[in-house]
């Protein structure tokens, strides 16, 4: 195992561990809040003007802070839970070893996608649907392509060639730099 695969590994335990922490004390603060209110019998009103009412108003806020505190803690187990099970499955870490081969396959997907976009723009241009059949589009789908969208634009928006050529741009970037970083050498200086 390298050692990007161990630090995701021990995030993914940390995170575990925490949540089954988090699991434990939940439980115990449920029991001890079960414990508190079954003092109390059921359908027992507070007694307004009886000297032992602020005593039973106080006892019931803490029965009530008992019970939140547990169904705080259970909801922060599952947060950690989700966290945990999502571990190595975010994007595209620099860590990586294999971080240039997924940015270049990445890389690649994008232009192809970009280039499609712009073959769809210019066939609808044309009206040539036979055009767009060929590139593998449904009927259903040439149709959608056709109908304009709120402001009278048919195919795919400006915008969304001008988002991709901006994310095609970001990735060089981002591979150029780990090239750069996986080019650079380790030095020793005497000082």
């Amino acid at each position: 195992m390298n050692r990007y695969k161990a630090k995701q590994q021990a995030r993914r335990a940390r995170l575990e561990a925490s949540a089954e922490r988090a699991r434990s004390a939940s439980g115990m603060h449920y029991t001890r809040a079960k414990t508190m209110s079954s003092a109390i019998p059921s359908g027992q009103p507070i007694l307004v003007g009886h000297h032992s009412e602020g005593r039973d108003r106080r006892y019931r806020a803490r029965v009530h802070a008992a019970f939140g505190k547990a169904f705080a803690l259970h909801d922060q187990a599952a947060e950690l839970d989700r966290r945990a099970a999502a571990v190595g499955k975010g994007g595209i870490s620099g860590d990586d070893p294999e971080a240039l081969d997924k940015l270049r396959a990445k890389l690649a997907d994008m232009e192809e996608r970009h280039e499609r976009i712009k073959r769809t723009n210019a066939l609808i241009r044309r009206e040539d649907r036979a055009g767009l059949a060929r590139m593998g589009y449904t009927a259903e789908a040439i149709d959608k392509l056709f109908l304009p969208d709120w402001r009278g634009r048919a195919g795919f928006a400006s915008y969304e060639l001008t988002n991709s050529s901006a994310n095609i741009r970001r990735v060089r970037e981002r591979i150029a730099a780990l090239e750069k970083m996986a080019g650079r050498t380790d030095r020793e200086e005497e000082g």
